[in-house]
């Protein structure tokens, strides 16, 4: 399965994806349903059918790609927002363009270290009440 990372830029989100360990061509597109669906159908042209999605848990809220991708039956990984950042910092990404963290994403799977911290759920945005 090819890995996809996601990551937001200024204008929408960037989508980079791994194919044999090989970075492919990164892919800009907005933040529309429209724009979310022509994502998944060029990915699908690009890498065929066997591929998954990975986002941090900040994007859980973008509901355009995970609806598209969950009507598309796509496999969607989360990360925790917090080790993206440390793993930013400690890769000296905190000030590159997304480009480089999309890729990180993408690598994630392929770390054996880090695959266990892959959920396909996203981690609550809110505090469980204790009790």
């Amino acid at each position: 399965m090819s890995p996809v990372g996601v990551w937001p830029t200024s204008n929408g989100l960037i989508a980079v994806p791994v194919r044999d360990g090989i970075t492919g061509d990164p892919v800009a597109f907005g933040r529309s349903l429209d724009d979310a669906w022509e994502l998944l159908v060029r990915l699908d042209g690009d890498l065929g059918l066997d591929w998954s999605l990975v986002l941090p848990d900040d994007l859980a809220r973008f509901r355009p790609l995970l609806e598209a991708a969950r009507h598309r039956d796509i496999a969607v990984r989360f990360v925790a927002s917090e080790l993206v950042k440390d793993l930013r910092y400690a890769a000296c990404l905190a000030h590159a363009p997304p480009l480089r963290t999309a890729r990180l994403l993408a690598r994630l799977p392929a770390c054996w270290t880090l695959r266990p911290f892959l959920r396909s759920h996203p981690l609550p945005t809110h505090p469980l009440p204790h009790g």
